[in-house]
């Protein structure tokens, strides 16, 4: 599963950790694959995300239909350097996954 957040920037490096993570499988692991791309800090209402989604769809990549909302607690999250679950177990997004 990989995370990604949609602006035009991250889609690039998208294709190089598909790239790497090919090539680990190849070498290492051919059991490791991808399952998914998740749109993480999903906002909807921004013309940018949903375009960017759409052509990662159009690029036939592994692109998921659940999508994780923008949060505070998440960014928080990042800054701990922590999984969400243990910043705040009973938040939305916690609970959702």
């Amino acid at each position: 599963m990989i995370s990604f957040d949609y602006d035009a920037f991250l889609r690039q490096v998208l294709h190089t950790i598909l790239q790497q993570v090919c090539e680990i499988s190849l070498d290492h692991n051919p059991q490791l694959e991808v399952d998914g791309i998740v749109a993480n800090q999903f906002q909807p209402r921004v013309r940018l995300p949903p375009q960017l989604l759409e052509e990662v769809l159009a690029e036939e990549l592994p692109a998921l239909e659940k999508k994780l909302s923008s949060s505070i607690k998440i960014r928080e999250s990042y800054q701990h350097c922590k999984p969400l679950v243990f910043v705040d177990s009973q938040q939305k997004m916690t609970q959702e996954f």
